[in-house]
């Protein structure tokens, strides 16, 4: 009789591994896409070239997929996959369980981290809002909530063909704070001030504690663009990259010969 073994665990973050906006694929790709995700208006805004949805759709028949995702649980509901195991969003500030409900043990860690640190955040809101409107920079600044609590803060930049005034604020502002409360994360349209305890890789090691728990030989493996996902990927068995990512643009020089 033929030994049944545990189906893998593919940890995937979402946005440029999956899929991506439509300004970063080429015409051919745009023309066989399909849409990934919705904004809050419903229309399309995320799309998937026909290769991702082939993997995607490997991936649903054969494994269990645990989305690794820096948006937030509104977000993470207007992406059109149907996800049907545990979910980490909002860089690791939520665990959603396979019934989709937030798991009490994460939410009570995430709010005993971000309980003393509410002020702080608005602070950083405000001053980061002051130095974009200060410099006339069509950039915003915004602390995403879960739980009814500020979790982490956000910059980005309207106009994503313009991210040099959005990482002035990295530049120029940042040395000025006092940030030794948070980790920074950067990539593309995107910087993210997350509270330290508040990390992709906390949350994905408690879901492959649950998981594992009755089948410690299912094989984990993860799927990241960006440097900060680094440390969840690392907790995998195996894990890999998009070819043009942040990540895939990190490890390149190592390959080149001299």
């Amino acid at each position: 009789m033929t030994e049944r073994l545990p189906s893998p665990i593919f940890c995937i973050d979402l946005d440029d591994t999956i899929f991506q906006t439509a300004r970063k694929m080429t015409p051919a790709q745009r023309a066989g896409a399909v849409p990934a995700a919705l904004d809050r208006q419903g229309r399309p805004r995320s799309f998937m070239t026909r290769r991702q949805r082939a993997l995607l759709d490997w991936l649903n028949a054969h494994a269990r997929l645990v989305p690794v995702t820096g948006r937030g649980t509104e977000e993470l509901g207007r992406v059109q996959i149907p996800f049907r195991s545990w979910r980490v969003a909002t860089h690791g500030a939520v665990v959603l369980t396979p019934e989709g409900d937030a798991d009490p043990r994460w939410r009570a860690r995430v709010l005993q981290i971000v309980a003393p640190l509410q002020q702080r955040l608005d602070e950083l809101e405000r001053r980061c809002t002051e130095f974009f409107q200060a410099r006339g920079y069509d950039a915003f600044a915004r602390v995403n909530r879960e739980y009814g609590a500020g979790v982490y803060l956000v910059l980005k930049h309207r106009d994503s063909s313009r991210l040099e005034e959005l990482y002035a604020a990295q530049r120029d502002l940042f040395p000025r704070l006092d940030l030794s409360f948070c980790a920074l994360s950067a990539n593309d349209n995107n910087i993210s001030l997350l509270p330290r305890g508040i990390d992709k890789a906390s949350a994905l090691r408690h879901v492959l504690e649950q998981m594992r728990a009755t089948e410690d030989d299912a094989p984990v493996v993860g799927l990241g663009d960006s440097l900060s996902d680094l440390p969840f990927l690392t907790l995998c068995d195996w894990w890999g990259m998009p070819r043009k990512s942040q990540l895939a643009g990190a490890v390149a020089p190592l390959l080149r010969e001299d």
